[in-house]
Parts: structure tokens; C-alpha cells; sequence
């Protein structure tokens, strides 16, 4: 699944969204206009990050069906959910007890930048941040920011964060992209991620200064 097929939820862009940083950092971001562009696959990194930042299962999502006790001899024996994905070879027959079949789906990596629906001082606590930075008019805030991230990605869009568990039984399955599924033990983060697909493949966070960016945004604490 691509972001390309995954539309934009323009709900939040007119609503107040808050960014979590360290004071020096947003000094930078009122006076300058200096953001940091981080990557999906950087939150998997939780020896830096930790557990409240960070997930090493980030960007994931599967499907699962568990069978008890299932014969196969036959293509059409295998289970319409894993079909397509096993052969059996002529005069086989493969008996399955207690087992279980997954089928994992894992996200590109992306440029991502995270803000909060809302203002949450204990969580800000919990990220290990002291600063808040409320972004006014997050359209003017995401649009100036598209436009000196270009060179780096194609095209973006704000997403919220759906906190559910990544893996689902195979009757449950959902059209909800993995990079923005999250576990309901993060939910109280209310998260939203502006999203870009790269336009390189060896993609890292990136600075930028963008002095129009200060002019969507103002301190909370």
C-alpha cells in the first residue's frame, strides 16, 4: 500500500496542533524557522528513543488466522486468505494442527513530522521535552513547509494516528496504511503525521530553515 492511495485527512488542518521540543529547539523554530524532518523508520530506533518515543515495530501491520486442525491435498484445501501464497506439490498432503497463518505487510520508509491534537503537559513530560509550540494554522504551517521539503519528497499529506493492535485476524482486516498505526498503549498521544513520500531511497532526517514557518506558530510553555 502507498500514500498514493491513501487520501489526506484535512480535518486537523483547521484546528491547533502542538509540537513537543526542547527549548532550544524552539527558540529556533520562532526566530528562524528551523524544523527537523525526521524518518518513519527512525522510531524503531528505541535504545535512542525509548519506549515512549519509540517502537521497534513501527511501520508494520499483519493478519493473522489460526487453524486448529486443517488436512490439505489439494490447491483448494489451503485457506482462500493464504492461497495465493502456497503450492503443494502433486500427491502431497500436509496436515496443520494448532498452527497459524500470517501474512505481514511493512511500510516504505518516509519522511515524517509528528505533532499532538492537542496539549498535553504530562506527556510532553514523558517525550523528555520542556517546550511546547502551538501551530496555529497548521494548513499555512504544512503548505510553506512542502514547499522548502520539495527537492526532498514528491508529495505529503496530515494524517491522524489510528491506535489499534498491528496484528488483526484475517476476518478483521482493514485498508489502514502500517505507518500510521500505532499501539493503543500510545493512544493518550493523540498523534498526527504529516507524511511525504521520498523522492531517494537512502532517506535520513533532514534540517530546514524556512523563516515563513515562524509565522504559523507561537509558544504554549
Amino acid at each position: 500500500m502507498s500514500f498514493v492511495d491513501v487520501g489526506p485527512q484535512e480535518g486537523a488542518v483547521h484546528q491547533p496542533l502542538f509540537k513537543y521540543m526542547r527549548m532550544e529547539h524552539a527558540a529556533r523554530l520562532l526566530s528562524e524557522g528551523i524544523v527537523r524532518i525526521g524518518t518513519l523508520y527512525a522510531y524503531r530506533d528505541i535504545e535512542e528513543l525509548g519506549r515512549v518515543v519509540g517502537d521497534d515495530t513501527e511501520g508494520t501491520k499483519s493478519a493473522s488466522m489460526f487453524v486448529p486442525d486443517l488436512t490439505m491435498a489439494q490447491q483448494e484445501h489451503i485457506p482462500e486468505f493464504v492461497r495465493d501464497r502456497i503450492s503443494l506439490l502433486e500427491n502431497t498432503t500436509i496436515r496443520m494442527v494448532n498452527s497459524k497463518f500470517v501474512i505481514a505487510e511493512q511500510s516504505p520508509n518516509y519522511y515524517v513530522y509528528s505533532v499532538a491534537e492537542e496539549y498535553d503537559p504530562e506527556q510532553m513530560s514523558a517525550f523528555g521535552y520542556n517546550t511546547c509550540v502551538k501551530i496555529g494554522d497548521p494548513a499555512g504551517f504544512f503548505a510553506s513547509l512542502c514547499r522548502c521539503f520539495r527537492h526532498h519528497a514528491r508529495s505529503g499529506a496530515l494524517h491522524r494516528c489510528v491506535y489499534m493492535p498491528r496484528d488483526v485476524p484475517h476476518t478483521a482486516q482493514h485498508g489502514i496504511h502500517p505507518a500510521l498505526i500505532k499501539d493503543p498503549s500510545y493512544a493518550r498521544q493523540k498523534e498526527w503525521r504529516f507524511v511525504w513520500e521520498p523522492t531517494g531511497t537512502n532517506i535520513r532526517p533532514v534540517v530546514l530553515r524556512w523563516r515563513k514557518l515562524s509565522r504559523h506558530c507561537s509558544l504554549v510553555v
